[in-house]
């Protein structure tokens, strides 16, 4: 039997769609299974009043080179990036905690990021970044979270 996911990868018609409606969407969910840079790159070009974003995505793959100059998602407040299959022992996104801090520093509105249980970070990286969080006083809760559905006290 072949494997199967639930979760699609995002098609040309949700790109299009981002790209021509995503200045009047404030928040955004997604469930794919794949996520690659160009969605992303959409979505931080498009979707700039966002300030929700949930991406639910089993995989993570890197397409092309993410422009970090061309962040517009100024009024992001909540940014979470979990995955379906994750656990401490087998993390699915490879995203680390500098990219954390850097969409910290990036995103001025943003006060909460997560869920690290799902990116390639160990427990003392978690530690360290909400460390360097504090100390550069920003008021940012950083989630990393085991729970199934992640508290919605949150958002």
């Amino acid at each position: 039997m072949k494997n199967q996911s639930v979760h699609h990868s995002i098609g040309n018609t949700t790109l299009n769609y981002l790209s021509d409606k995503g200045r009047h969407l404030t928040s955004l969910t997604l469930f794919c299974h794949e996520l690659l840079t160009t969605h992303v790159t959409v979505i931080s070009k498009y979707c700039y009043k966002l300030n929700k974003l949930f991406l639910h995505c089993n995989e993570f793959i890197k397409n092309e080179e993410f422009n970090h100059s061309k962040n517009r998602l100024e009024n992001l407040k909540v940014f979470v990036y979990d995955a379906p299959r994750r656990n401490r022992n087998l993390p699915v996104i490879p995203m680390s905690t500098d990219i954390a801090f850097h969409l910290i520093e990036e995103c001025p509105s943003l006060n909460t990021i997560g869920n690290l249980i799902s990116w390639q970070v160990a427990e003392w990286e978690v530690s360290e970044l909400k460390q360097k969080v504090r100390s550069r006083n920003f008021d940012v809760n950083v989630i990393c979270s085991s729970i199934n559905k992640i508290n919605p006290k949150y958002f």
